[in-house]
C-alpha cells in the first residue's frame, strides 16, 4: 500500500510541476485563482489520481481558505529540449574531440 501511495504522490507532484510551468507560460490564467486559494488539480484522464488529489485536499483542508478545482483534460507528450547531442568516449571528451599534439605528430609521419 505504501508503494502505491508513494507512486500516487509522485504522479501528483509531477502534475503540480506541469501546472506551475503552465502558469508561468499563461499568467492570465493564474490571475483567475483567488489569492491564498487551495488549488486541487483534477486530471480527467486519470480517475485514480483525481480521487487521490480530492482525498488529500479534504484531509488537508484549511477552514476559511478558498478552494479552486482545476480540471486537466490531458498532458502533452514530453519532449526533450536537447539539441544535437554527441556521444564521446571519456578520452574524446577530455580533448573536446580534437586530436592531441601526440596524435597530430603520428598523422604527420604517416
Amino acid at each position: 500500500m505504501k508503494a502505491k501511495n508513494d507512486a500516487m504522490w509522485m504522479q501528483s507532484l509531477s502534475l503540480i510541476h506541469e501546472f506551475e510551468r503552465y502558469i508561468i507560460e499563461h499568467p492570465r490564467f493564474a490571475e483567475k485563482i483567488p489569492l491564498d486559494a487551495e488549488v486541487v488539480l483534477l486530471p480527467t484522464y486519470d480517475r485514480e489520481l483525481r480521487e487521490y488529489n480530492l482525498r488529500n485536499a479534504s484531509i488537508n483542508r484549511e477552514p476559511g481558505r478558498p478552494i479552486v478545482h482545476i480540471e486537466i483534460d490531458r498532458l502533452r507528450p514530453r519532449r526533450s529540449q536537447i539539441v544535437k547531442p554527441r556521444l564521446k568516449t571519456p578520452k574524446e571528451a577530455a580533448t573536446n574531440g580534437k586530436p592531441s599534439r601526440h596524435n597530430k605528430a603520428k598523422l604527420a609521419h604517416a
